[in-house]
């Protein structure tokens, strides 16, 4: 899938909506985790439809040294492609590093949530790999922000250690078209007691 894939699915929703869209020739946009880097590359790519973002524990901000191998090389995506399939090694490797110290609970809990079933390991490399080329650039982002006055709203958990508060740093200095909310919360943030929280950032 590629951003204009995703563009003309947009238009369609547009259209098929035009007696309650058209005097707002704008959209606004809420995405969690992957659907962040997503809404990201939107805002990159049509910056004059964007009103507003909400990105709830946002991937994207940064780039990730494994979604960036297993998505962008050849040999990345085959490995991850055969991870997927036979991930025994890979659970094998996480314990090492669990034991030395190199990784905390919550990660291992995270990994082992999105890969331990087999299906589910079929639909991440899927999701991974059809959304490759949402890549946005981080200075384009913040630049399109102050020239075109576009609001971010950035929501993480407090105790999410996948997403973590610090990667939205470079995006504050002289920037206040950004707000960073921070919930007492993990990863998992799409629950009941912070909709309250995430829809004032929309409506605002």
């Amino acid at each position: 899938m590629t951003p204009d894939d995703l563009l003309a699915i947009l238009a369609i929703i547009m259209n098929e909506n035009i007696g309650t869209v058209k005097n707002h020739p704008t959209f606004s946009v809420l995405a969690y985790s992957l659907g962040g880097r997503i809404a990201l590359h939107l805002l990159q790519k049509v910056p004059a439809k964007i009103e507003k973002l909400v990105l709830v524990a946002p991937d994207g901000l940064t780039v990730n040294f494994w979604y960036w191998l297993g998505t962008q090389t050849w040999a990345g995506n085959k490995l991850f492609a055969y991870t997927m399939k036979k991930p025994y090694w890979f659970f094998t490797l996480l314990s090492a590093a669990y034991k030395l110290g190199l990784l905390n609970k919550s990660i291992i809990k995270f990994v082992h949530l999105n890969i331990d079933d087999e299906n589910t390991r079929l639909v991440l490399y899927k999701r991974w790999t059809t959304l490759r080329r949402f890549t946005p650039n981080r200075r384009t982002i913040k630049r399109i922000m102050k020239e075109k006055q576009i609001k971010v709203c950035l929501v993480f958990g407090s105790y999410d250690r996948i997403i973590l508060s610090k990667r939205s740093n470079f995006l504050k200095k002289n920037n206040e078209q950004l707000s960073v909310t921070v919930v007492e919360g993990g990863h998992e943030l799409l629950k009941e007691k912070f909709s309250q929280t995430i829809a004032l950032l929309l409506q605002q």
